[in-house]
């Protein structure tokens, strides 16, 4: 290769759309996700006096 070619390669670490990126996402989505769940229980127990 030559070095304009090498110039325009993409991919790699740097892509956005890398599965280690795509599975970070996910998981931190996921997070959000459960906790907001456990913080709504835990209100509406609360709410009701109700324990599990």
């Amino acid at each position: 290769m030559n070095e304009m070619e090498l110039r325009n390669v993409i991919g790699g670490a740097t892509s956005y759309t890398s599965g280690s990126f795509l599975n970070s996402l996910v998981r931190i989505i996921s997070v959000f996700l459960d906790l907001g769940r456990n913080i709504g229980s835990a209100l509406n127990y609360a709410k009701n006096k109700r324990t599990c």
